[in-house]
């Protein structure tokens, strides 16, 4: 019996290993120079993905789409922000690169009276304090201090795999109870890449901001570790041919740590 998960476990490795030896080929004949991961980290969600995320959203910009970004992502979140071009703000912005309140990116109409709050989060933790959390904090600040109706902030926590921010990060202080019930979770994979991708198809005369927005998906792909479709249904094709290599999969699976 230990013999056949033995020969089991060889027959799903020599699969995979074909398939990523094929992976492996397309990928070296790819162009492997990124402007972004040639300037600074990958992972700098601050100076980077922030950076370039409000300057593409910001309509003074000198990328020439406008409010076609705005327009985009709100629809893309399904969002109720509403905004006049004269007065809305994108920070940080194009001119000025500095948070407001330490919020990573805002959106704020103060005639409409709506916000958007975006939490970027790559890699660091959230930053709360003892007696407040760190979306509650900007919560809070949104509408006590730039009063902001309640109603109309929308609170977005953007990451790479997903994850929910920590509950302390929502619910310390219990001032504002409708927080967690408001809050959006939004990834790049899904999310920020449809609102790139439909970016970058309005920029079709605009090649440098077009390739440039290119590039950025091609970073993201690769922080996902995002493979294409094709291979992707190869790889769930192989594990789910049988119930033993459905079985050997999850061994390897639930072993991998171990094994490294």
């Amino acid at each position: 019996m230990e013999e056949d998960k033995i020969r089991n476990l060889q027959v799903l490795l020599q699969r995979l290993d074909i398939v990523r030896d094929k992976i492996t080929a397309r990928n070296e004949g790819k162009e492997k120079f990124n402007i972004f991961t040639c300037l600074m980290d990958s992972s700098d969600e601050v100076n980077l993905h922030s950076r370039f995320i409000s300057s593409l959203l910001d309509p003074k910009g000198n990328h020439g789409l406008g409010f076609a970004p705005i327009d985009i992502l709100l629809k893309t979140l399904n969002s109720s922000f509403q905004y006049d071009q004269e007065t809305i703000e994108v920070i940080p912005s194009f001119s000025n690169w500095s948070e407001y309140k330490e919020i990573d990116i805002l959106l704020i109409d103060r005639r409409t009276k709506y916000a958007i709050i975006i939490e970027n989060k790559i890699n660091a933790c959230d930053s709360n304090h003892g007696d407040e959390g760190q979306l509650e904090r900007y919560y809070r600040r949104i509408i006590e201090e730039d009063k902001i109706p309640q109603e109309n902030v929308e609170v977005y926590y953007l990451t790479i795999d997903g994850h929910e921010p920590s509950e302390e990060s929502v619910s310390t202080s219990s001032r504002y109870k409708d927080l967690p019930d408001i809050l959006r979770c939004i990834t790049y994979g899904n999310e920020i890449m449809r609102w790139l991708q439909q970016c970058m198809q309005i920029a079709c005369n605009k090649p440098f901001i077009r390739e440039t927005i290119a590039q950025y998906i091609n970073l993201i792909k690769e922080m996902i570790n995002d493979t294409e479709i094709e291979d992707r249904l190869e790889i769930l094709k192989i594990i789910s041919k049988n119930d033993d290599t459905l079985a050997s999969a999850k061994l390897l699976f639930d072993n991998y740590k171990h094994i490294q």
